[in-house]
């Protein structure tokens, strides 16, 4: 099983879960950037977990191989940038995010040099920097992925950096802060009506599902549509990214594929208190909540990729 960098906590903790099963030998993940996932996927690898949709010419490429693929959309990971009622309510693009909150940032005077993030206050806002997020790897995965590195790469000096220099670019453009402007706590329900309600100045990264269940106290504070089913559905919110399920015919064939889409849709995974959530997955569809789990049938092998 391959995952793409943003899917690999899914795909481990999924895997962290499911425990023995007697039917098949529960697969290894290994990470892989989803260019490679999908050529891998058309020599053989059985599963693919990648935050795009595959596209037309990867498939054609694994039909010409004379491997038939199989697709599912599960659903979404999505991180939110987020106050208390009373905050100040201009939205903050990802460039201000990413000024703010990265380790380094390009040195105005020198081009091509980056210096230790010196900012103490929001561009244009003079307002205090002053950001809190869960301690969870996988949801500071998110923000760094969505937010940080998206604003990051508006400039031209640090984008090319991700080929020329791949070291320079994780240091510039995946590196939060360390001095206390970013720092993570504990999360907790007090946390939101306490601290935040009581420091319109201070913002809160959140998964989507924590954001969801306390809709009336929170201020999205991204620029763009607000984060709801219909805004990850069409794409038009910045901060989330699809997650598609692959199996190729040779993973068909054993039964992978189904028993993955089966455990991604299970209430233990998916269910209002379940650990996939928490890693910020969204899934498509409301979960089946019968007891007796059905054992999903195939889907139709992908002919094509209409855009």
């Amino acid at each position: 099983m391959l995952a793409s960098k943003l899917t690999l906590p899914l795909a481990q903790a999924l895997l962290d879960n499911v425990g023995d099963d007697s039917r098949f030998q529960t697969p290894r993940v290994s990470v892989a950037d989803s260019n490679d996932a999908f050529a891998a996927l058309c020599r053989g690898t059985e599963f693919v977990l990648a935050s795009r949709r595959m596209m037309d010419v990867e498939l054609a490429r694994c039909r010409q191989s004379g491997v038939d693929v199989y697709e599912w959309k599960l659903g979404y990971q999505a991180v939110v940038l987020t106050a208390g009622p009373l905050a100040e309510p201009t939205p903050m693009s990802v460039a201000e995010a990413y000024r703010a909150l990265a380790q380094r940032i390009p040195d105005e005077s020198r081009l091509g040099s980056f210096i230790d993030n010196p900012a103490v206050t929001w561009l244009g806002r003079g307002t205090p920097i002053d950001v809190l997020a869960p301690t969870d790897a996988a949801v500071r995965e998110l923000f760094v992925s969505l937010v940080i590195e998206p604003g990051c790469n508006l400039y031209e000096v640090t984008r090319q950096l991700k080929y020329t220099d791949p070291r320079v670019y994780e240091e510039a453009c995946r590196q939060l802060r360390t001095d206390g402007a970013y720092r993570e706590v504990p999360l907790s329900n007090t946390l939101i009506t306490q601290q935040l309600w009581a420091d319109p100045n201070q913002l809160l990264v959140l998964g989507y599902s924590f954001y969801d269940a306390h809709l009336e106290e929170l201020r999205s504070m991204l620029e763009g549509p607000a984060p709801t089913p219909a805004t990850l559905e069409d794409g038009t919110y910045p901060a989330s990214r699809p997650v598609y399920a692959y199996a190729s015919s040779k993973g068909a064939r054993h039964p992978v594929g189904m028993w993955l889409a089966v455990e991604f849709t299970d209430d233990y995974a998916v269910g209002p208190r379940g650990y996939l959530q928490r890693l910020g997955f969204v899934p498509r569809d409301e979960p089946d909540r019968s007891a007796e789990r059905p054992w999903p049938r195939l889907p139709p092998k992908l002919e094509s990729l209409p855009q």
